[in-house]
């Protein structure tokens, strides 16, 4: 069965690697690093079933000249030299099959990407008796031709230099293409992401084209829908321990404690989801509760209200139908004294001409008031004014946001019929129930939220009404000016002496300052003729 695999790796020299060392032991061969003169020779290494330098004009090249002149090229003691790609090849294959896959995918590589692709195919690791005695449970296929028992990994090593490469072999500037920190900056697929879609197409295709029904797939196991824990790739240190000793590497045994740990958070998580469940369960039936306790405390207080409001205007019907009733006792006791006035006057004109009537006292005019008093008696019909105004403003206020809490109310109202219900109580209906508990808290909140903005309102608590605190002076002063002229002036008239007084005192300041100046200026005079 063809199974998948490509990764992208970095080889770089801040990992103490080299280019060189890599492609002599990806080939087999001996290439001595001109850089450091170090000899790396891995001719005696086995398993190489081929070996080419591809470059993007389609040519091949000396490779020990060329990862050479990559070593030379690069300057920096961390650069990135490298760029592998590693990919498994479908063992349904033949061996020639398999150097064809991999060398055209080796050839789109160095022509899309600009730059030079050494491949290196390798053949699976030979299982020995020792190997399979210390692991009966791995994976293991015999090769037709040798008889010999192999893990059946086929694979190959694709290098890629990290620059770009001319036509003719001359090294250029870096490939940014193939820095996944680049692409993400610039917000470009991935090449690692790229690659892996195209090496699954050419797989397919190498697969159906020899007539195999086995495919392979890209995706992860969840994006395919499989319901199965992915398999652990152990590396090439863990392989080789258990391949010597037949027992468990500390990777498998890490691996084996991160599932155990897994699961048992899993468990423990299935748990406190169960907790949170009931625990919503029973906020929402206390939700409720308090929403029937809210409800009703709300009517008792409108009724409440309402009561107040009744009775207040049953006061104001009986002090109206009193004022009225007193307006009718002084009309009749005016009509009254009217007639006696008449009947006086008749008896006056009978009387005799010679009758001397002394005549009235002169009325006494009221003390004048003073200038303080007047002043304290503006200011008072000024206060006056203003608490007049502010009242009528707060009644105002407080009627039309009781008008609004009266439609949050029938909002409230229609929203709780509204209330979704369902035998079935899945999902659904729990985002439906949710979004209906969210909406009547909201819109109660904006009830209660409207009644006590009322309240303030009404009490003089208002931020807004402290907003308005300019224009109630002014039309307050407006009113002042209409109604009483006299006092207005007076105001007027307090202003401009204090503006006076202000000015007085800084010209006093001034001439203060002036007067100091002169003195700093006469003093040093003053000492030498004192030393003189």
């Amino acid at each position: 069965m063809a199974i998948y695999h490509l990764s992208v790796k970095t080889i770089s020299r801040s990992q103490g690697r080299s280019a060189t060392a890599a492609a002599a032991y990806r080939a087999g061969i001996e290439i001595v690093d001109e850089r450091t003169g170090e000899i790396y020779d891995y001719t005696k290494k086995g398993g190489v079933l081929h070996s080419e330098l591809i470059l993007p004009s389609g040519e091949n090249a000396d490779r020990a000249e060329f990862w050479n002149s990559v070593e030379k090229h690069h300057k920096r003691g961390d650069a990135v030299l490298v760029r592998e790609v590693e990919v498994a090849l479908p063992a349904e294959l033949t061996q020639e099959q398999r150097k064809e896959l991999a060398v055209s995918f080796a050839r789109e590589l160095a022509e899309r990407y600009g730059v030079a692709a050494d491949i290196a195919l390798h053949s699976p690791h030979t299982l020995t008796s020792r190997d399979l005695k210390n692991n009966p449970d791995q994976h293991q296929e015999t090769d037709p031709e040798t008889g010999r028992k192999h893990n059946g990994n086929w694979h190959a090593h694709i290098m890629l230099s990290a620059c770009h490469v001319a036509q003719d072999g001359t090294l250029g500037k870096k490939a940014v293409e193939l820095d996944p920190i680049h692409c993400q900056r610039a917000k470009i697929e991935n090449m690692a992401d790229r690659e892996r879609v195209r090496w699954s197409e050419l797989s397919n295709v190498a697969l159906e084209k020899q007539g195999h029904d086995s495919r392979v797939d890209h995706r992860s196991l969840k994006d395919q829908g499989i319901d199965r824990e992915p398999t652990k790739h152990l590396g090439v240190e863990a392989t080789n321990y258990e391949r010597r000793t037949g027992e468990p590497s500390r990777k498998r045994l890490d691996f084996d404690e991160a599932d155990t740990e897994r699961l048992n958070i899993s468990k423990e998580i299935i748990e406190l989801e169960t907790e949170v469940r009931q625990l919503t369960k029973e906020t929402r039936q206390i939700k409720h509760a308090i929403i029937e306790l809210e409800s009703i405390e709300f009517e008792r207080l409108r009724e409440e209200k309402a009561a107040k409001r009744l009775e207040e205007e049953n006061q104001a019907i009986a002090e109206y139908l009193e004022l009225k009733r007193v307006e009718k006792i002084k009309e009749i006791v005016r009509a009254e004294a009217e007639k006696a006035a008449e009947k006086f006057k008749e008896k006056l004109a009978e009387k005799s001409t010679e009758t001397d009537l002394k005549p009235q006292p002169e009325k006494q005019q009221p003390p004048k008031e003073t200038p303080e008093q007047q002043e304290q008696r503006a200011q008072q019909a000024l206060i006056d004014f203003d608490r007049q105004l502010r009242e009528k403003w707060r009644k105002k206020e407080n009627e039309i946001l009781l008008n609004e809490a009266n439609k949050h109310r029938e909002r409230h109202k229609e929203l709780n019929a509204k209330e979704p219900k369902s035998l079935w109580k899945g999902d659904k209906w729990a985002r439906e129930h949710n979004a209906w508990v969210d909406g009547t808290n909201r819109i109660r909140q904006e009830l209660i939220d409207t009644l006590e903005a009322a309240k303030n309102a009404l009490e003089g608590k208002s931020a807004k009404e402290q907003g308005l605190q300019s224009q109630f002076e002014q039309v307050a002063r407006e009113s002042l000016k209409k109604h009483y002229p006299e006092l207005d002036q007076v105001l007027t008239n307090k202003a401009e002496r204090e503006q006076q007084v202000r000015e007085e005192q800084r010209r006093e300041r001034q001439r203060e300052q002036e007067r100091q100046k002169q003195e700093r200026k006469l003093r040093p005079i003053k000492d030498q003729d004192f030393e003189r």
